[in-house]
This record gives C-alpha cells, sequence and structure tokens, in this order.
C-alpha cells in the first residue's frame, strides 16, 4: 500500500506534521534561565540579581550546622508588575519531596518540606519562576529555614519540681487534716 492508495490530501499530511511539531515542543522539560549554587554557613539571605522572566533554580548546600524543614524565597524591592509565580504549571519545585508552599504576597514564598529535610552537608535544589515582563533589575533573595528546637526539660529539672509538687501535696494534706479537726 503506497502513500496515493490511502488518499490523505496534503494539506493533511502538513497539519499533522505540525500537529506533532508542536506536541513534541510542548512536551520538553522546561529549563532553567539562571542556576545559581550556593552554599550556606548560617541562614542569613543571600541575594543574585536577575532581569529577565523565568526560572530560576538555586542549588543549595547545607553546612549551617543544623538541617532545613523550610526555603525562601523573595524579591527585594521589587515593582509590583514582577511576581513569583505560585500556582499552575510554573508552581514551586524542589528536590525535597514533598513540597508545600505559601505566599504571603506577590514577593515572598515559603517552601515546606517537613517530611523531607536537607541534613548537614547535603545539597538541594529549589526551582521558582518568576514574572518580570518590563525586564527590570531584580533582586532575589533566598535563605532556608531551620526548625525550632522543641524544649525538653533534663532530668534534674524534673526531680526538682517532683520533689517540690510532693512536698506541697504533703503539706497541703497536712493542713487539710488540722483545719478540719478545729
Amino acid at each position: 500500500m503506497n502513500f496515493r492508495e490511502k488518499k490523505i490530501s496534503l494539506p493533511v499530511v502538513i497539519l499533522l506534521i505540525i500537529c506533532g511539531i508542536i506536541m513534541i515542543s510542548t512536551a520538553t522539560e522546561s529549563h532553567a534561565d539562571i542556576i545559581y549554587t550556593t552554599t550556606f554557613y548560617d541562614t542569613d539571605y543571600q541575594t543574585i540579581t536577575y532581569d529577565g522572566s523565568g526560572w530560576v533554580d538555586i542549588n543549595a548546600h547545607n553546612s549551617t550546622g543544623s538541617l532545613w524543614n523550610g526555603f525562601n524565597v523573595f524579591l527585594n524591592n521589587a515593582p509590583l508588575s514582577a511576581y513569583i509565580v505560585d500556582s499552575g504549571i510554573d508552581a514551586p519545585q524542589s528536590s525535597q519531596n514533598p513540597l508545600a508552599w505559601a505566599s504571603s504576597s506577590n514577593h515572598f514564598i515559603n517552601l515546606y518540606f517537613d517530611d523531607d529535610p536537607v541534613d548537614l552537608d547535603n545539597t538541594a535544589n529549589f526551582r521558582v519562576h518568576i514574572e518580570n515582563p518590563f525586564g527590570y533589575l531584580l533582586s532575589v533573595g533566598f535563605y532556608p529555614k531551620c526548625p525550632v528546637p522543641t524544649a525538653v526539660p533534663e532530668a534534674s529539672t524534673m526531680l526538682l519540681l517532683s520533689c517540690i509538687l510532693f512536698g506541697l501535696l504533703v503539706f497541703g494534706k497536712g493542713r487539710t487534716l488540722r483545719i478540719s479537726h478545729v
């Protein structure tokens, strides 16, 4: 069976080829417009400058001395037209899963990954999409978040507290008995 026996017209073949090209081009993975690799020795923020619209990849190495369970990205002194995308196909991405986020404004986003923290001497990737339609020179800042340590009382503190409570209980019962006999 050859091409002429199928009786497919040339415009239909051209249309199918164009549709195939469009499908292949939209299926390709988006690339980062800027990739920044850094090491954090503390939780102070770091900044980069960016004057485009697109993906910003931040490869962050943890040398802070504690694990991270969050990462914040913000636009410093940005115009209202520039913002961090927080939904749809351009939503934030990370090597840490599952990833959740909250955006307090168009210029600030908190990324959370409590179930998969970044351990000491490990690297994590954070990807945000920034829209900057007028090409302003933006200052993009970011910093890791460490979990707040839970206060655990020492054994000696618990022993002291127990002795005080026991003493109050004994003193209170003896005093109650004397009052009831009067």
